[in-house]
């Protein structure tokens, strides 16, 4: 009996140690699971970062933007003289795009405006329009926002209510000469 309590012990022992080694390399296990998910994150970080730096590295040329500079520094995207003709088909399309009347158009007088240092002729004419709020504000996006880069809006008031609104501002058109 003693002899089969012995062997009993032994296997006991046995299973216990198979037991703690098949948690050991459990562990083991889990902790390699874990650090090759910290590494799979780590690269992806490396990966991010890289790109980031070559992004801001581009950016931040000092080739590049002298480059930029120098190309802002000529002559601006004015047109040389005002284009009634031009710019009165621009407002005619932009009221047919937008459904709202141009009720009135007032003169062209001449004043300066001063941009980046230099002076410039500025032609202001006001511009009353008709027609629903959000397409008076369609409308003078079109009008800022289109192709004359040398466009602002100025003075702009609203008047009415529900479907019948009336806008008042005044364009300055920007030129060379």
């Amino acid at each position: 009996m003693i002899e089969l309590l012995r062997q009993n012990i032994r296997i006991a022992a046995l299973v216990l140690v198979v037991v703690l080694l098949v948690v050991v390399l459990i562990v083991f296990y889990l902790q390699l699971q874990s650090a090759e998910g910290d590494r799979e994150d780590l690269m992806k970080d490396k990966t991010i970062a890289e790109l980031e730096h070559m992004r801001t590295s581009a950016d931040y040329d000092l080739a590049t933007l002298q480059a930029r500079m120098d190309g802002l520094s000529g002559k601006p995207e004015f047109p040389t003289k005002l284009p009634v003709v031009d710019l009165s088909h621009y407002l005619a399309r932009g009221e047919d795009l937008f459904r709202v009347d141009i009720v009135e158009i007032g003169p062209f007088p001449v004043g300066v405006k001063t941009i980046g240092g230099k002076s410039y002729p500025a032609y202001e004419t006001k511009v009353a329009v008709t027609g629903e709020l959000t397409d008076i504000i369609s409308f003078l996006e079109y009008v800022e926002g289109g192709r004359y880069t040398s466009i602002m809006v100025e003075g702009v008031k609203f008047s009415g209510s529900e479907g019948s609104w009336t806008g008042i501002f005044t364009i300055v058109f920007i030129t060379q000469g």
